[in-house]
């Protein structure tokens, strides 16, 4: 089956000013992922692969270059134009679980579909989907790290985002928790999610359909 272009990335730069000096994070980056990939970047410490992945997510702006998100220029949005952009086609996982402790794991998928009067049935089936419906009244202090994952993961799901983006999202994970989670992102991509992980280990990299490795602000 033919693959849709979805990220369309062209010679991508940024650069931090620190004082008196300039940081290049990213330094000419040509990249293309397709509907329907999992992705994984994967580098040394400090190669810009996180930075490549807040660019694709709207997280921060480039110095110059472009990107088109499934179809869209998202280089000339606005900050209101790009926080909308996020909500309707991102998704997002980070090492850190980010839950609200104060919420049960239903409340905390439904959080983002504020709008939506059937949140809750949605956020019972996510929870569902990733393995723990059974967890759906218990708060974060009472799961695991897996099991906070899961709900996190429930969570970026539920406005059906275009793009499922991870960051490190194994980085505070057992051996075993870590290969669940990925396990879990093959089980979403077999169903059509597109997954952009950053992952600094080799053997869960090599899980994904595609890895692009990044050193030095490059593509290589």
């Amino acid at each position: 089956m033919e693959r849709i272009g979805l990220i369309d990335i062209k010679d991508l730069r940024k650069i931090y000013s620190m004082g008196k000096v300039d940081v290049h994070a990213l330094r000419g980056i040509d990249l293309k992922i397709e509907k329907g990939e999992f992705v994984a970047l994967m580098g040394p410490s400090g190669s810009g692969k996180s930075t490549l992945l807040n660019m694709i997510g709207l997280l921060d702006t480039p110095t110059s270059g472009g990107i088109v998100v499934d179809g869209i220029d998202v280089s000339f949005l606005n900050d209101n134009q790009r926080a909308d952009f996020r909500l309707k086609k991102m998704g997002f996982v980070f090492q850190f679980f980010s839950l609200l402790m104060e919420l049960n794991s239903l409340e905390n998928v439904a959080l983002p579909m504020i709008m939506d009067e059937r949140k809750y049935d949605r956020a019972s089936l996510l929870l569902e989907l990733v393995g723990i419906g059974d967890r759906a009244d218990h708060y974060p202090s009472e799961l695991s790290g897996g099991q906070q994952q899961r709900v996190a993961i429930a969570r970026a799901l539920a406005n059906e985002p275009a793009i499922l983006l991870a960051d490190e999202p194994t980085a505070n994970l057992d051996t075993e928790s870590s290969n669940q989670i990925v396990e879990l992102f093959r089980e979403l991509n077999g169903n059509g999610q597109t997954i952009i992980m950053v992952t600094h280990e080799h053997e869960l990299g090599e899980k994904a359909d595609r890895i692009i490795r990044i050193k030095d602000g490059r593509v290589v």
